[in-house]
């Protein structure tokens, strides 16, 4: 049997609960019933009268159609059920393990890592950190075609001094001209998203070697100079890799942690008594033995 009942005797001026009293079924279904207490705590401050009965009513709808649903699934299967409890023992098993180790290891594990552990973890395994693309450094601006700015801009991003890299900057932002600099390493992508379209050949240059390169678009000179490059394949510098460090040296921790748990209960309930082994099958079989 199945049985709801709709919200109709809520107050309009106080929603609530006040016509339900505690205990009262509001909808079942066969033998499993739904209680005032399991919805009551549905509807937030704030809610309109229209919106309150609505959830409430979508709450009873999902409550009722998956107790339905389940029990037709229990039919099919013919009450044969040892499968998906022994799934459930699984699961809750695996719940239980994990909140506990996860509170052991909150409570536990040092997550202070300092600089020289990043420095030294670096320097000991620094070849298994490759770049999947290149990196560089550079500065690039937009000099309008014939502007007084052109012939000093193309001389000072001929070289790649520091003083002449702040120049170009500081010219550019004095001339509101578009420009960009990455003084630290950058992936390729993000320079040549701020180029024209390149031909293939200058696409390889500038991933391969530094120096100046200009393209003429628009009305517009756009003047790159490649200060320094990492290419792909490459050892990834110290300061990209330390976040990945960081987390390589506090698994590390969580996973020590985690064995020495381990190590610990398997320890304690070998002395209370609450594990037993069989005598484990010798890896040679005695009966080659006889027939040699």
């Amino acid at each position: 049997m199945i049985f709801g009942t709709l919200p109709i005797l809520f107050s309009c001026r106080d929603f609530s609960f006040q016509s339900y009293v505690k205990g009262e079924v509001v909808a079942s279904v066969g033998d499993n019933e739904l209680y005032y207490e399991n919805i009551s705590g549905v509807i937030g401050p704030g809610l309109s009268y229209e919106d309150s009965v609505k959830l409430i009513n979508t709450c009873i709808d999902n409550w009722v159609k998956n107790q339905v649903k389940s029990q037709f699934a229990e039919e099919y299967y013919n009450g044969d059920l040892s499968e998906i409890e022994r799934m459930v023992a699984e699961y809750r098993n695996s719940l239980l393990i994990f909140k506990y180790e996860n509170e052991y290891i909150c409570a536990r594990l040092d997550t202070a890592v300092t600089a020289k552990e990043i420095d030294d973890f670096y320097l000991k395994n620094r070849t298994e950190f490759t770049l999947p693309a290149s990196l560089v450094k550079a500065v690039a601006v937009k000099v309008p075609n014939g502007s007084r700015q052109e012939s000093a801009m193309r001389n000072l991003s001929r070289s790649t001094r520091a003083d002449n890299i702040q120049d170009i900057v500081d010219i550019a932002i004095k001339n509101d001209m578009d420009y960009i600099h990455y003084g630290t390493w950058t992936d390729y992508n993000e320079i040549i998203s701020f180029m024209p379209q390149l031909s293939q050949q200058q696409y390889h240059d500038i991933q391969t070697k530094k120096g100046f390169y200009e393209v003429s678009e628009g009305g517009y000179r756009y003047m790159l100079t490649v200060i320094d490059i990492l290419p792909e394949g490459g050892i990834m510098p110290l300061s990209m890799a330390s976040t990945q460090i960081r987390k390589i040296i506090l698994n590390k921790r969580r996973s020590e942690l985690l064995r020495n748990l381990e190590d610990s209960l398997y320890s304690s309930a070998q002395r209370r008594g609450n594990i037993y082994l069989r005598d484990k099958p010798e890896t040679q079989n005695p009966d080659n033995d006889e027939n040699e």
